[in-house]
């Protein structure tokens, strides 16, 4: 059980590594068509990472 709390901790902390380095692009590109797409890629990753979770 701790084990799998690690894990979960260590996911969290990733997307929102992702998200920060996602913000930081926006920021310096704008919201251009590769920032959307790494965007929508992120955000199904985090919804697949959620479903796995509710299993």
């Amino acid at each position: 059980m701790k084990k799998s709390k690690n894990n979960e901790k260590v996911i969290k902390r990733k997307m929102e590594e992702l998200r920060l380095a996602l913000n930081k692009i926006y920021v310096e590109r704008g919201n251009d068509e590769e920032v959307v797409k790494i965007s929508q890629e992120l955000d199904d990753y985090i919804v697949s990472e959620q479903k796995k979770k509710k299993k």
